[in-house]
């Protein structure tokens, strides 16, 4: 009778231990589920929703009583952005601020901003032009890396910036927004050869 309540006695532990375990894992996988649909569900608003039009800046001042519109200028009116970034580079942008800790991330950069001697292009003269999507610096401001989203630059666009970066020795990293990567994984990837 005893060596029976001896069994009961330590297999106690090891089913509480096997126990803690299972809902440990259990509450990662769920956590792991949840972040994935914010993901999908911030990636997919992209491609769901366009973007909102709004009145441009001359209608609304028209729409005001006793304000003067401005003379037209022969150009578009530009109006505000409803974001800075949209949902995609918005999640990319908080994965690299909370996945690298102590560096700063910096978004929508261009290519002259970042090589020395380096000339904005023609193309890049637009409102929603730049060439790098993120560049990533240590506190003293060194570039540690530039961050492209796959499929936003197209050809020889792409293939321009990946050869300047690299005959600068910048290292060039291509993340894809709809596979992202696990924040753990992102100081190996992006930091490689930093440290």
């Amino acid at each position: 009778m005893t060596t029976a309540l001896g069994y009961l006695f330590l297999l106690l532990p090891v089913a509480a231990v096997a126990w803690i375990v299972w809902t440990y894992k259990r509450k990662a996988g769920d956590k792991e589920a949840r972040r994935r649909e914010r993901e999908a569900a911030l990636v997919g608003l992209v491609h769901t929703t366009g973007t909102t039009a709004r009145p441009a800046p001359v209608e609304r001042a028209a729409a005001a009583p006793g304000v003067a519109a401005p003379a037209a200028s022969g150009g578009a009116v530009a109006a505000p952005r409803d974001r800075f970034l949209s949902p995609p580079e918005t999640l990319v942008y908080y994965l690299l601020r909370s996945g690298i800790p102590g560096y700063e991330v910096f978004p929508r950069v261009g290519l002259a901003s970042v090589l020395a001697g380096a000339r904005a292009t023609p193309a890049a003269a637009g409102a929603n032009a730049h060439d790098l999507d993120f560049v990533v610096c240590d506190k003293s401001m060194r570039i540690v890396a530039a961050i492209q989203l796959k499929g936003r630059l197209m050809e020889p666009e792409a293939t321009r910036v990946a050869r300047s970066l690299a005959a600068a020795g910048v290292r060039l990293v291509t993340i894809d927004p709809r596979a992202l990567p696990k924040r753990e994984e992102l100081g190996t990837l992006i930091l490689a050869r930093a440290v």
